[in-house]
């Protein structure tokens, strides 16, 4: 007996709070704690909520994004890590082709003059 199992059921993540994976309420948590632990001081400071409020949301953003926003079914730091990491390698390398047949060749030269030198050592 042969059960197809949808595709979608390998994306399944089960939910932690409403319609959200644990994954993305600790996401959205570091991001409100950064958000907040920017805003608050930089407001208390300066007595207005633009700037302040602009710095917070480029800090939380970022955290928040990785949390909710999934590319190519990878979260968006592993993503970016790769991202990053396909950049230090080079875009074209040199084609280079290892023949077997030529190993071959010298594997059995080599046997050859193996076999020849023993059969000397045994003649004397």
């Amino acid at each position: 007996m042969i059960v197809k199992i949808p595709d979608d059921i390998y994306s399944y993540e089960p939910k932690l709070f409403g319609n959200f994976t644990v994954r993305q309420v600790i996401c959205v948590s570091i991001s409100l704690g950064i958000i907040t632990g920017v805003f608050i001081p930089l407001f208390l400071a300066t007595h207005d909520t633009t700037m302040p409020g602009f710095l917070a949301s480029m800090l939380g953003v970022p955290v928040m994004y990785s949390g909710l926003i999934r590319k190519d079914g990878l979260p968006f730091e592993k993503y970016l890590y790769l991202k990053i990491k396909s950049k230090s390698y080079p875009s074209k390398r040199p084609f280079r082709m290892h023949n077997l047949y030529e190993d071959l060749n010298t594997l059995e030269k080599e046997m050859t003059s193996f076999d020849k030198e023993y059969d000397e050592e045994t003649e004397k």
